[in-house]
């Protein structure tokens, strides 16, 4: 009896991890803008659906930053085909003034339960961050990232750093970081730091080597600190089947396959992992079954 309960709570355990490998994506993972007073403007966004079935999506605006009030969605629902994938937009329309620093608003998704209801319901949901970034009184920088080839499988990572004032910028170095198109940072490097003179610019170099990571688009992510204040620039690339770095170091919105590439992924891991679970929990039931009804010798 105990051997069929855990046949039964195995395959219960089998139906919710598997439930939690589906999942929706989001693109751009994140969008940066600096603030300028009264700012209008319109962001795209794609969602993508990993399921084969049809999924119903809630769409929001989250986060706890009081900036959150300035950002519309045009749509509040959306249907995603199985495998398929839709757009919405994001509107800001900032106020005259706002506080010094980084804004942090998450633009955000999530599945509906299906309308006929099931005993196990995973949802998944899936954030893009929208950064406002208000800078402080005193010094200026225009900041810019790109990225092209260098070494076999290695991106070289350029930080373009404008001084456009007639103050010299004491000290300025940035933080690049790598981030997949699901919205996680795979990589991470600070740079040196640099003086620039007034109306000057100078250049920040990191080296990335993906020969670890699939194919697909990324993002890179600079935060350029100087003197107390603090500027980003974001650029996507793309690594393609050869891993090699698409010509220009540029690309567009990640398709379905870069984006989605389900034996690369994350949740292929997840499935082989639960299955490998499984298995090891029927032959559990298959030792205690045996053990069972093994013949019993007596020392008589």
């Amino acid at each position: 009896m105990k051997s069929k309960n855990l046949l039964i709570i195995s395959a219960i355990i089998f139906i919710i991890l598997l439930s939690s490998v589906q999942a929706i994506g989001i693109s751009p993972p994140r969008v940066t803008v600096d603030f300028e007073p009264n700012l209008q403007k319109t962001y795209t966004f794609t969602l993508y659906n990993s399921n084969d079935y049809e999924t119903d999506v809630e769409l929001y605006i989250g986060g706890s930053d009081n900036l959150r009030e300035y950002a519309t969605l045009d749509k509040e629902k959306i249907t995603l085909s199985p495998s398929g994938s839709g757009t919405f937009t994001c509107k800001i329309s900032l106020p005259k003034n706002a506080t010094p620093g980084t804004h942090d608003i998450r633009v955000g998704a999530a599945e509906l339960p299906p309308a006929s209801g099931s005993a196990v319901v995973a949802r998944a949901a899936v954030e893009a961050q929208l950064w406002i970034r208000v800078p402080y009184e005193g010094k200026i920088a225009d900041v810019s990232i790109s990225a092209k080839p260098h070494a076999e499988e290695e991106v070289e990572l350029i930080v373009k750093v404008k001084n456009p004032m007639e103050e010299q910028i004491d000290s300025a170095s940035a933080i690049i970081g790598i981030f997949n198109s699901d919205g996680d940072q795979v990589w991470s490097t600070l740079t040196e730091s640099v003086s620039i003179g007034d109306m000057d610019e100078k250049k920040l170099y990191a080296y990335w080597n993906y020969s670890v990571f699939g194919p697909g688009v990324y993002y890179a992510v600079a935060e350029v600190t100087y003197d107390g204040n603090v500027k980003a620039a974001e650029a996507s690339f793309e690594i393609n089947e050869s891993l090699q770095l698409a010509a220009g170091g540029e690309a567009p919105q990640p398709s379905q396959n870069d984006s989605r590439s389900f034996f690369m992924s994350r949740e292929f891991f997840l499935v082989l992992i639960i299955a490998a679970s499984v298995i090891m929990a029927f032959f559990l039931v298959y030792k205690l079954e045996k053990q069972k009804y093994a013949p019993i010798h007596s020392s008589y």
